[in-house]
């Protein structure tokens, strides 16, 4: 109304949850997630390079909380999954060991899966309620959190190992990455909301690498 010219500044504060719902401008909001969640952590990884056919090999994966200044995962932590996965692979393709993958839900092998198998290696940053007698709680009768996310500053140390089958030749590789996703599937199913799966995941950061086999 007759005033000068000013310029527009915007005030967004990007977080690490993305629109599951038709939402405006949903696309740049998810291209914005994912650019900052490849910039909160870094990854390496400590491991020989070589490794002996018939013996146990094992390695370290380094994730340094050295860019956010708190915890990650942070806000509601109890439905934040950030998790390794974690593929090692022979010559001729074949998976020799494996953590971090999916049951036939989208869900991780935990205690949470519907399906027996569990993956005994699987590292996850996920916090969990918890009742008065520490056991799973839900947010309604919850009382204290089981809260294993990284602090900043931190390093988390994660230590694989597995055994190199008889008569493995060549090289073996090791595909690892951190990944994101601001809920777990089952918890959709158990509300009646499977129309919104499947929940995008996000590829925070990776490391790989190839061993020797003597």
């Amino acid at each position: 109304m007759g005033g000068p010219d000013r310029t527009l500044h915007r005030h967004d504060f990007i977080g690490a949850d993305i629109a599951m719902i038709p939402f405006p401008n949903k696309p740049e909001q998810f291209a914005k997630v994912t650019a900052m969640l490849q910039n909160a952590l870094s990854l390496s990884t400590t491991a020989s390079q070589t490794a002996t056919a018939g013996q146990q090999y094992s390695f370290d994966v380094n994730i340094i909380n050295d860019k956010t200044g708190h915890n990650v995962p942070s806000g509601v932590p109890f439905n934040r999954q950030l998790w390794l996965s974690v593929v090692v692979t022979d010559n001729a393709q074949n998976v020799i060991f494996s953590s971090g993958q999916l049951d036939a839900n989208d869900d991780l092998m935990d205690r949470y899966s519907a399906f027996p198998e569990r993956d005994s290696a699987l590292f996850n940053a996920q916090a969990t309620m918890l009742k008065a007698d520490s056991s799973d709680a839900s947010v309604w009768n919850a009382v204290g959190l089981d809260n294993p996310s990284i602090k900043p500053g931190e390093t988390r140390i994660i230590n694989y190992s597995f055994d190199v089958p008889n008569g493995t030749t060549g090289d073996i590789t090791i595909d690892v990455v951190l990944k994101f996703r601001s809920f777990a599937p089952h918890l959709f199913r158990s509300l009646s909301l499977d129309s919104l799966l499947p929940i995008p995941i996000i590829d925070m950061n990776t490391d790989n690498f190839t061993v020797t086999i003597q």
